[in-house]
């Protein structure tokens, strides 16, 4: 069997790419995207600041939240150079994901590579979360409780219709066939993604109200 070099991934499901440089890279992109949006002028998400909240006034809890980041660059992590180093960074790249929808393709240079996120929380947690501190950390129940509520958060933004520009990639000619070809098993000649699901293509955004619309789409009869 032929191993994959030491930096390559195999995440389950394909929703990330296989290669563990293109997932660092993606992450690091929405790092950045942090340092260019003013955080302090933005409506901080209530749910998000409650966990942080959690973790920070907790010094257990803190402790093992920094240490997964850092154990997570120097023993797990095959890159050795993590983009997200500490707890504070994790949390500000979250507060980002939530106000946005899941794309279908994330470019990166060349042009030409592209590298599906489909769960970007995933990519964000990938290694740290498997880390010995990482482990512990999300074992417990108060974090998980608090964390189900910033997930929650995020599903109700996926269910508005502030979501629906996140359909701009799924809805392009290239997603369009490629889904259609999936509900045809493989046939290129079957009929089209309007022919197969419920939509009208003369609406913007074929008159799926939101991401969660799209996602749960209907079949014609």
């Amino acid at each position: 069997m032929t191993s994959l070099p030491v930096t390559a991934h195999r995440p389950i499901g394909k929703w990330l790419p296989e290669q563990r440089p293109a997932i660092q890279d993606w992450i690091a992109s929405k790092l950045q995207e942090t340092k260019r949006k003013n955080f302090a002028s933005l409506d901080p998400n209530p749910k998000i600041v409650a966990f942080q909240k959690l973790v920070n006034d907790n010094p257990y809890f803190k402790t093992l939240a920094n240490d997964m980041f850092t154990q997570s660059s120097k023993h797990y992590d095959p890159t050795g150079e993590p983009a997200l180093k500490t707890f504070g960074q994790f949390i500000d790249v979250l507060s980002l994901i939530i106000q946005s929808a899941p794309p279908f393709f994330d470019k990166q240079d060349p042009p030409t590579a592209m590298g599906m996120i489909g769960f970007p929380i995933n990519a964000v947690l990938d290694w740290p979360m498997g880390t010995v501190a990482g482990y512990e950390f999300w074992l417990l129940p108060e974090v998980n409780a608090s964390f189900k509520g910033v997930l929650d958060s995020w599903g109700s933004f996926l269910e508005s219709s502030g979501s629906q520009s996140g359909l701009e990639g799924w809805l392009s000619k290239d997603a369009l066939h490629m889904l259609a070809t999936v509900a045809n098993t493989g046939d290129l000649g079957g009929p089209t993604f309007d022919e197969i699901f419920i939509c009208n293509p003369t609406e913007k955004y074929y008159g799926y109200k939101s991401w969660d619309d799209f996602f749960t789409r209907e079949f014609r009869d």
